[in-house]
């Protein structure tokens, strides 16, 4: 079993509130954009990657939002759900990264365009990057509660063992010198005391 997190739900409900704000200003920082783009030039439209982009921070938004409610009904089968979902959630916020990241990702698909065009130093672009770690963050918490463990290899779960062996090797090697110690004593006691012969005894009682 792996080692729980310690983490309540209560923190993890604040957390994922959080990722909830994260996906909405994406959202809305795209919308906006898109509005403008339109407003300067009806012929154009957003472009697809923006349309992805605004796809996973609706997306992830969902997602949350349904992971808060998981929380607040604290039923035990719907909570065995956080952990995919959180996965789920990683990939969104990884690909959202990546795209606001690209050079290749503008607003609108116009040649020449300029840094205005795209997502860079924006709000969705700084939103981006804190939801990877959250969501990173989350998924760990996850995979903890639900009792995730990375299985050992052989060769070092057989390593396990071998301090125990040794150890207990040690400790008969430490007795050694105490039984020693008490066999000898045994061997002093009989030296010290009389020997007592039949001839002894017979001498006793002519004495007698």
């Amino acid at each position: 079993m792996g080692i729980p997190s310690g983490v309540t739900n209560a923190t993890k409900t604040g957390f994922y509130l959080i990722l909830l704000v994260m996906g909405l200003t994406v959202m809305g920082y795209t919308v906006e954009r898109c509005l403008i783009v339109d407003d300067v030039n009806v012929n154009l439209d957003c472009s697809k990657r923006a349309h992805a982009v605004l796809s996973l921070g609706t997306i992830s938004a969902a997602f949350c939002l349904l992971l808060v409610a998981i929380f607040y009904s604290g039923v035990g089968v719907l909570l065995k759900a956080e952990l995919p979902l959180a996965l789920v959630l990683v990939g969104l916020w990884a690909a959202a990264a990546s795209l606001v990241s690209s050079p290749r990702t503008k607003l609108a698909d116009v040649p020449g365009a300029s840094a205005a065009n795209t997502f860079e130093s924006s709000a969705a672009f700084y939103c981006a990057w804190v939801g990877v770690v959250v969501a990173v963050l989350l998924a760990y918490w996850a995979a903890s509660d639900a009792g995730f463990q990375v299985p050992l290899p052989k060769d070092k779960a057989d390593g396990a063992t071998e301090p125990d062996v040794e150890k207990g090797q040690a400790s008969d090697d430490d007795d050694e010198p105490v039984k020693a110690a008490e066999k000898g004593k045994d061997k002093d006691e009989e030296a010290e005391a009389p020997k007592v012969t039949p001839a002894a005894d017979v001498e006793a009682v002519a004495a007698s």
